[in-house]
């Protein structure tokens, strides 16, 4: 199930909440390592975005990501649930012609390891991660 609620009535602010719920029955993953349950769901997201002018738009993301299996983000070390949070903030400018540059700075948090995986078999070391991105692309809209 996917629900997205967007408010735009609000000039140059767009504030969104976006309900994703998923799961998957007898999850072959979890069937492998002998589990009597093996069912598994996860869901998550909001954000809010500010238009400054027609070509310079920031967004600000919050993300929470529960996955009480350990489905999606499972490590080497054993299927424990997983917490995870994201923020992340993005500014994007854009020209006239459809050119687009996007610089993201983002942040994982997760009340486990779970990331940076390390070792063979791997297993996860760290419970948080940084991530920062440039793109750049072109719109045809």
């Amino acid at each position: 199930m996917d629900t997205t609620i967007v408010y735009t009535g609000i000039d140059r602010v767009t504030l969104a909440v976006n309900f994703d719920f998923a799961g998957e029955e007898n999850e072959p993953a979890l069937v492998a390592v002998g589990r009597r349950n093996a069912n598994s769901s996860w869901w998550h997201r909001r954000y809010v975005g500010y238009d400054w002018t027609k070509a310079l738009r920031t967004v600000l993301r919050l993300e929470y990501f529960y996955d009480r299996k350990a489905f999606v983000v499972a490590n080497g070390s054993g299927r424990q649930e997983r917490g995870l949070v994201r923020g992340d903030g993005n500014c994007r400018v854009q020209d006239l012609a459809g050119l687009v540059g996007r610089l993201e700075f983002r942040h994982d948090e997760a009340n486990r390891k779970a990331f940076s995986l390390q070792g063979n078999p791997p297993a996860a070391t760290a419970s948080a991660q940084n991530t920062v991105t440039l793109a750049v692309y072109y719109s045809f809209f």
